[in-house]
């Protein structure tokens, strides 16, 4: 948890820009949707409830709250049978690299845009209107109505930077290990490299693969392999599946290479697996 004083001390030396305001219905009859943040969040929701994901933290969203998540996070959204609804803000937000040591170096130990948060506002009413001026502003789409904007969005940092103050809110540091494992969950049957997931995840390969192995104590590729052996085993014991259409359903071409990885790590072939498990 990053302590506050620090948080806020970042935050003040930031610069600001809002990139988009957004205005999204659920009705009770649709599901909802999972996508990759393309920048920082805040997520107000005014109405109807779900259950909403960033990375691998859950929220059980009911009436008005706020929930923050960083750039490059994975946002799922699973609405209730009331549907939901709800604002995004989208912003970016920066320190100039002319800023002294002590900025840098707290930043580089701890970047608070990225952070995920959570809460009740104390008074939800006052941020539904801020937030909803301003997303009417932003559909005027002229420089005097960003400018607008932008001003209003400070005041809402201020709102919620009093209420974090305040209240005893835990601030997440953004758990790099926890996006790389949901990302190899979801796509661990593709022909994935270092150099590709950490493409998709925006982080250079190296800062990907030093950050996991400190979080996880194995690099994400050796991850990868055994994600792959245990679906494989799976499959191996619930299905008649063949050999080839097993290895093609991990993410390996090769049936051959797949084979001798599996009793690399397993200790039998493939085929001797399964016949253990009939028996």
């Amino acid at each position: 948890m990053l302590p506050k004083e620090e948080f806020l001390f970042l935050w003040n030396h930031a610069t600001i820009k809002v990139l988009d305001i957004r205005y999204e219905l659920f009705k009770p009859e649709e599901i909802g949707k999972s996508y990759k943040l393309p920048a920082n969040m805040f997520l107000y929701a005014t109405g109807g409830g779900a259950e909403v994901q960033i990375d691998l933290i859950n929220y059980t969203l009911e009436g008005f709250h706020l929930i923050h998540g960083g750039k490059g996070t994975t946002l799922q959204i699973m609405a209730t049978d009331k549907g939901f609804e709800y604002f995004l803000i989208f912003y970016r937000a920066s320190i100039p690299l002319t800023s002294n040591k002590m900025i840098a170096r707290a930043l580089q130990t701890n970047n608070p845009f990225n952070y995920q948060y959570s809460l009740v506002p104390n008074s939800p009413i006052t941020m539904f209107e801020k937030i909803y001026f301003m997303y009417k502003k932003w559909e005027n789409a002229n420089s005097l109505s960003k400018f607008t904007v932008k001003s209003l969005f400070y005041q809402l940092l201020n709102e919620i930077f009093m209420q974090l103050d305040q209240d005893s809110v835990d601030i997440q540091k953004l758990n790099i290990s926890s996006q790389i494992k949901a990302y190899l969950e979801q796509n661990y049957a593709q022909p994935l490299t270092l150099e590709s997931i950490a493409k998709a995840l925006r982080y250079s390969p190296s800062h990907l693969s030093i950050q996991f192995k400190q979080q996880l104590g194995c690099s994400p590729i050796e991850y990868l392999i055994q994600l792959r052996i245990e679906k494989a085993s799976i499959l191996l014991e619930k299905t008649n599946a063949s050999l080839r259409d097993i290895a093609m359903g991990v993410g390996y071409s090769d049936v051959y290479y797949f084979s001798r990885l599996f009793k690399k790590r397993v200790g039998v072939s493939p085929t001797k697996f399964r016949q253990k498990q009939v028996i």
